[in-house]
């Protein structure tokens, strides 16, 4: 405690952060196993040096946390006017040890208030969350705790409540519900339903070297036991709906629960804003649930962040999102964070990268790989939806969750959906946008070999036919 104080009296108040981190796989046959978990924790710059620098200097404390040295050198080198003061802060902490992560085997607290801890669950930038039992109401519960060494940051405690009095609007069955909350020993905290279970991002690391050919329900049953069973939970799974068909189809139906939840949300005035698989928890019985909120504004309380900052995980930010265009985030923010959680399970691979290298310029420029050229078996209508979701045009996405649920239902039925691929000078466009050294070499090359010829080729024939006339 007395290290946290002193870190914090160092280095100021530190704002928003990131729980969980994406995925990176390959992209021609096989799920690739090289497992870049770059998280991205993308700051946005703002007007207030002192508040721009807490930014940066949380965003490197999530990196060090992962032992990601080199997402620490990268955000050193694109914000020099704040390294030598960034390095400063950092060896403090250093000194302190609250930049050592802790150990998988750390042993965990016996209690805390009227909570019995019995093992860790979860583990986030912010949070951490444990299995839990409540004697008092003999009920087992998810106990989500702020990090001890962030209870002196500001920002922190308020995206805690935020996030509290988020789900505490919402009733829906997709949305994991808050049973009670408080503070104890000085650490705000707060209790969920333990929901048997694994995230859809423990499921697609369970599905590594999985080939396209081989994915079906079956498959995603199987990934969701190994999920579990590496969390130890033993808890039988459901011979449910969910876990029979074609791949396409369950991807879409899933999708479809979650639709319908954020589309509660929104109705509630509440968006998300870090709608991801990790986020999204797959049941034992098929049925999807979504949760942290810690990102969430409701209606009534438009402040982002700070200043306008905006975090989130940057493969699955909207292009909104990273331009830092606060005043334009609203249902279709979330709605391109579904369409990406989309593409990413119909091909187990991200769209636009893992947050490394050009993944905030393919985010901004638009351009994305039709699903079908990563996966073969996505069928035409999942692949327009899904690429109607992640328009860069926000005017071109579906207005809502709802809207986007009611055409994934629409598929699932066989029925008409509205999506229709962009038309073809759109795709053009935005190609240019995203290669313009290689759009302008092949109009070089239509000038050279098309136009010019044509041009020689009429010249001669009206030589010809003057000729012919004089003749």
């Amino acid at each position: 405690g007395a290290a946290a104080k002193a870190a914090a009296a160092s280095s100021s108040a530190a704002a928003s952060n990131r729980e969980g981190t994406p995925r990176c796989r390959a992209t021609s046959g096989a799920v690739s196993s090289s497992r870049a978990r770059a998280a991205t924790a993308a700051s946005v710059p703002m007007s207030d040096p002192a508040e721009a620098l807490d930014e940066l200097l949380e965003t490197c404390i999530l990196a060090a946390e992962r032992r990601d040295g080199a997402a620490i050198d990268a955000l050193l080198g694109r914000h020099p006017e704040h390294r030598d003061e960034l390095r400063r802060r950092l060896d403090r902490l250093e000194a302190l040890g609250i930049l050592t992560a802790p150990s998988a085997a750390a042993r965990v607290p016996e209690r805390l208030g009227e909570f019995r801890l019995l093992r860790q669950i979860g583990r986030g930038g912010m949070g951490v969350v444990y299995l839990a039992e409540q004697p008092s109401l003999r009920r087992t519960v998810a106990l989500k705790l702020l990090h001890p060494e962030q209870v002196y940051f500001a920002g922190a405690r308020e995206r805690f409540r935020r996030e509290v009095l988020a789900i505490a609007r919402l009733a829906h069955p997709g949305i994991v519900p808050i049973l009670t909350g408080g503070e104890t020993e000085g650490i705000p905290f707060f209790a969920m339903e333990h929901v048997h279970g694994a995230s859809l991002a423990e499921v697609l690391d369970a599905l590594v070297g999985t080939a396209p050919d081989a994915l079906d329900g079956a498959t995603l049953r199987a990934s969701l036991a190994r999920a579990m069973a590496k969390k130890n939970d033993a808890t039988p799974l459901q011979d449910a709906a969910a876990f029979r068909g074609a791949w396409v189809h369950v991807v879409s139906g899933l999708m479809r629960q979650a639709c319908e939840a954020l589309a509660h949300a929104h109705e509630q005035g509440v968006l998300h804003r870090d709608v991801k698989p990790s986020n999204l928890l797959l049941t034992t019985d098929g049925a999807v649930r979504v949760i942290d909120f810690g990102l969430a504004t409701a209606a009534g309380n438009r402040r982002i962040t700070r200043s306008g900052a905006t975090l989130g995980s940057m493969p699955y930010m909207a292009p909104e999102q990273v331009r830092g265009d606060v005043g334009r985030i609203d249902r279709r923010t979330d709605v391109y964070q579904l369409g990406v959680t989309l593409y990413e399970l119909l091909t187990t691979t991200l769209p636009h990268g893992d947050g490394t290298g050009d993944t905030r310029a393919r985010i901004l420029a638009g351009a994305v790989e039709p699903p079908s050229r990563r996966n073969p078996h996505v069928h035409p209508d999942a692949e327009a939806i899904c690429l109607k979701a992640m328009d860069v045009d926000r005017a071109r996405r579906y207005p809502d969750a709802a809207a986007l649920g009611a055409d994934l239902r629409a598929f699932l039925e066989q029925r008409d959906v509205v999506a229709r691929r962009a038309a073809w000078w759109v795709r053009g466009q935005r190609l240019l946008r995203r290669h313009p050294l290689r759009a302008a070499a092949a109009l070089v090359a239509v000038g050279l070999f098309v136009v010019a010829p044509s041009v020689v080729a009429l010249q001669q024939h009206l030589a010809n036919r003057r000729i012919r006339d004089a003749l």
